[in-house]
Order: C-alpha cells, then structure tokens, then sequence
C-alpha cells in the first residue's frame, strides 16, 4: 500500500463499540455494534467524522457483527438472516463514503472472530471460517473498502482460514491480533507463529488490538524483530479486559496512553490507533504525536 510508503505512520480510527455505549445507544448482545446501523445510523455517522475530524488516516467500518452467523441468532430465516447482514455491511462502508468524499482517507473493512473475540473455544472450525469469512469479505470488497482488516484474532487458525477464505481479493488484508500476554494470543497460540504464518499467508501489515496498554507494546518488540512486514497497534484503554458487553472497569488516563504510545512510536510502528474504550480524543493525541515527528 503507497501510504505505508509514502507515509511516517498511518492513524487509524477508535473505538466504535464504546463509543456507541457511551452515547446511549443500544449495543445489546448478539448484534453488539451492528444493531445501530439499523437503529441509529446517524450516530455511527458522526462517530466517524469525530475520528476523521481529529486526524484519522484510516476509518473503520462498522462491522464487526454484520454477518449472517450473528444475525442468525435474532432472525431463524437463513435467506432473511443473510440478506439483513448484507444490508447492514452496506450500510456500514457508505456511512463512512457519505463523509470521507474523494479524499484520501482509506476505509478499513473490519472482518474479526466468527464468535466473541473472548471466547476462542467457540471457533466453528477451519471449513465453516473460510466459507463465512468469504462472504463478509465479498460484501466488503464489492462495498468499496480499500483494505481488509482481520481484527481482534485470538487464534492462529481463524487468522489463517480468514487470510485463505480472501486471497483472492485484490485488496491489502492486514491481520490484527488480541493477546494473553506479549507472547501468546488470547487462545493461547504463540505471537511469532502466527505473525510468520500471517507474513507467508500473503497478509500486508500485522497489527495488536484489543490488548492492555503496556501488553500491546511489549508484543510490539517482538513482532518487529520476528518479520519484514510493517507493524501496528490500536490497543484497548481498560486496566481489564472488557466484558462481552463492551464494559471496562476502569481507562488508562489520557497521559498513560501517550506515554506507552510514544513508546510504540519509537519502537517503529507504520499503523497506529486505538481500540475499546478510546474516543476522538485518544485520536487527536496520536495525530499530535505524529505531526510532532514529521
């Protein structure tokens, strides 16, 4: 991607998730995230322009549950079922197109786990993934995203039956993990592993999300000494892990966060963002870092 290139470091957006419970609105499980699209699209909206407004390079489409497997669990009708996780992917890309105009901000198509990103017992199996990821991909692709984002993997096989189920694509698939600890992911599998796996499977950028603070960074050094590929981190802000219900008991203050982001910072990161429990304003932090750089 020219902007890896042509760029020090690439800002991606926040939290949506959080956001959206901040504001009131209704996220309740097992839509979480997607059941605003349908309820109130015009808060989604202006969250992303929040985050393009505060310096954003890269926003990030709302559909981290817009598939048919999540739908499925509120609507028996397969047919039905599919047909509303498609519209919902839709609407979720031209939400971001409606503000971004024809500039040069890229939209990140967001494909995570196929159940909850905390739960990687729950794994359907390698078979069911890539016929499931594909579809999420097809929709995005044919939506108009500029780029894949596999996100918040807790395990090295879902990372590598979604990096099969879109090689096809001719669009950069970016691979983003959630960790343990700065050496395993959440499922237990080993970080290097499954960074060298994702640097053979063809990905583009591998990323940490949805990681403690000083975790997320710590995995940084590693993953930048294992592989060539260019290396990012948009971390969670909770102390603890949120619960499934996008809930955090307690933020690292907006101090920590740029400590242990400008730590990230000098450790080489190309992509750079942050995850549950951020605001527009964690976004204008790291647009001041960066510009500070330049």
């Amino acid at each position: 991607m020219k902007q890896l290139k042509e760029q020090q470091t690439l800002l991606m957006d926040g939290a949506m998730g959080t956001e959206l419970l901040r504001r009131g609105v209704d996220i309740s499980l097992p839509l979480w995230s997607a059941h605003a699209l349908e309820t109130d699209p015009e808060i989604v909206r202006k969250i992303h322009l929040e985050y393009l407004k505060a310096g954003a390079d890269i926003i990030t489409t709302n559909t981290f549950r817009t598939t048919t497997r999540t739908f499925l669990k509120v609507i028996d009708d397969p047919v039905l079922a599919r047909e509303k996780a498609r519209a919902a992917t839709m609407i979720a890309v031209d939400l971001i197109k409606e503000i971004i105009g024809e500039g040069n901000t890229l939209i990140a198509g967001s494909i995570s786990t196929l159940e909850d990103c905390y739960c990687p017992e729950l794994f359907p199996g390698i078979a069911v993934a890539e016929r499931e990821f594909k579809e999420q991909g097809e929709w995005l692709v044919e939506a108009g995203v500029d780029l894949l984002l596999i996100e918040t993997m807790g395990r090295l096989d879902e990372a590598e039956a979604a990096l099969k189920a879109t090689k096809d694509f001719e669009i950069p698939r970016w691979v983003s993990f959630i960790l343990k600890d700065s050496l395993h992911l959440y499922g237990g599998d080993s970080l290097s592993d499954a960074v060298k796996m994702c640097e053979d499977k063809g990905a583009g950028a591998i990323l940490v999300n949805c990681t403690n603070l000083e975790t997320a960074v710590h995995a940084i050094e590693d993953i930048i000494g294992v592989i060539l590929l260019p290396v990012g981190v948009y971390p969670n802000l909770g102390k603890s892990m949120p619960s499934a219900e996008g809930e955090i008991d307690e933020i690292y203050s907006l101090d920590t966060f740029e400590l242990w982001m400008k730590q990230a910072f000098d450790l080489g990161v190309k992509i750079i963002g942050s995850c549950c429990g951020s605001t527009p304003e964690h976004t204008r932090i790291l647009r001041n870092i960066i510009d500070s750089l330049d």
